[in-house]
């Protein structure tokens, strides 16, 4: 199943000289409030982020991307418009 990359959700740290990305989430529909807790509370307990020993908004922060935002990060980071359900970038 393809999922389009409509929005996003990164977890980073910026410094003065770069955006470190720890984690990147997609969507297709606009996400609510709802989406974001859960993400943050996922990114925390999950272990295999390796995030539960930062704490948001010291050691990084999650930022909503959409539009022509969207747009430029994918285009930076190579990421198509679609992904598999399996996060995996689609080939077709």
């Amino acid at each position: 199943m393809e999922l389009k990359t409509n929005f996003a959700y990164v977890a980073m740290k910026l410094t003065e000289d770069d955006a470190h990305v720890l984690h990147m989430c997609f969507y297709e529909e606009k996400p609510d409030n709802k989406e974001l807790v859960h993400l943050i509370d996922e990114l925390k307990n999950d272990p295999g982020f390796d995030l539960g020993d930062l704490t948001i908004g010291i050691d990084y922060d999650i930022y909503f991307f959409e539009g022509e935002k969207l747009t430029a990060l994918k285009n930076a980071m190579n990421i198509p418009d679609e992904i598999n359900d399996n996060n995996e970038p689609s080939l077709n």
